[in-house]
């Protein structure tokens, strides 16, 4: 499965994705694709979106900023959800963070705010500052480890389970 970075207004689909230096199979034949090609998909499938009832706070790590590229975009794009809180916590080791110029472009034409971080240790301490926000809409996406620890931590901090939703990253 592959998260969509792109939003409707964008009129493709745009995916998101991370390759190694020996690429399997599938990213290969990504890689491969030339425009005008035809190639199958089916879905979307899931619930991992944010529906304008309540702030969401949203954590990426890593590639899992994907689906929160399009959900951000869908925002600008739309005018949709601009009285909606959002916040974006960004943790990438690498340091590469993409798509960070829209990303701040985002934060300046929504007022929202988006922080760029580099280690989990920093990602608890911005966490612990938004330990109030307990009614909040809790995202996160990113790898299974970073994903399962981080929601944890929110549920240990009194976030309910309702409140997170996940979209793990396999493979990462």
């Amino acid at each position: 499965p592959f998260t969509i970075a792109s939003c409707p207004a964008d009129g493709v689909i745009e995916l998101t994705t991370k390759v190694g230096d020996v690429p399997s199979d599938f990213k290969q034949a990504l890689l491969e694709l030339e425009p005008d090609m035809e190639v199958g998909m089916s879905g979307p499938v899931g619930s991992f979106y944010i529906n304008g009832e309540s702030s969401a706070v949203l954590i990426a790590g890593g590639i899992g900023l994907t689906p929160f590229r399009a959900m951000l975009k869908e925002i600008v794009e739309t005018g949709s959800n601009l009285k909606l809180k959002v916040t974006l916590l960004y943790v990438d080791g690498e340091n590469i963070f993409v798509y960070k110029d829209e990303l701040t472009d985002f934060a300046k034409k929504t007022g929202s705010e988006v922080q760029f971080i580099e280690a989990s240790e920093a990602l608890y301490k911005a966490l612990e500052v938004l330990s109030g926000t307990k009614e909040a809409k809790y995202f996160i996406a990113g790898p299974y480890s970073m994903v399962e620890s981080v929601s944890k931590h929110l549920t240990n901090t009194g976030i309910t389970k309702k409140n997170i939703k996940k979209d793990t990253f396999i493979g990462y």
